[in-house]
């Protein structure tokens, strides 16, 4: 006779073997042609933003896209809106000055099919980084703009899950 905790654990092992049906991994084939996801993320062009931290943003998404090469026949389009936000929580008492500095990023993006126009999909992005302020502008510039950085490197990886799933959910 079997115990309670040997029956568990075979009645666990059956749900997990049912249930492992139900999900496919995002970097497998689908669809009709049996297509990889990796090929339809390459026909995915981005459209450009015009502030450095748009540069950085777009350029990360690309790489992380397709190694950071245009698409020659782009299927997709990928458009982004960011806004960028400042913020010093941690105040020395004794100078007044702030210590640390937080770069506060939201992207919303949309995929949409270049041959018809029509929306796949749209999503909100949002990341953060701290930076330390010294007293020299400089530095304190340069440590904002690698916390710029950071934050577009960690956003573009996730726009580019996001897409992922957008595109593996439309076939």
């Amino acid at each position: 006779m079997w115990s309670s905790k040997t029956s568990k654990i075979i009645i666990t092992g059956l749900m997990a073997l049912a249930l492992a049906g139900c999900f496919r991994p995002l970097n497998g084939e689908f669809g009709k042609n049996n297509t990889t996801i990796a090929s339809e993320l390459a026909l995915v062009d981005v459209e450009p933003m015009q502030d450095s931290l748009g540069h950085f943003l777009v350029q990360n998404v690309l790489f992380e896209l397709n190694g950071g090469t245009l698409p020659s026949k782009p299927r997709y389009k990928l458009t982004m809106k960011a806004t960028n936000s400042l913020s010093t929580p941690v105040i020395d008492s004794s100078s007044g000055r702030a210590d640390v500095g937080s770069v506060l990023t939201s992207v919303r993006f949309t995929l949409t099919r270049t041959d018809t126009g029509a929306e796949i999909g749209n999503g909100v992005v949002n990341s953060s980084a701290t930076y330390d302020r010294m007293s020299q502008r400089f530095s304190a510039a340069r440590a904002r703009r690698d916390a710029e950085t950071r934050v577009a490197q960690a956003m573009a990886e996730e726009i580019r899950t996001r897409v992922a799933t957008l595109l593996l959910n439309q076939k």
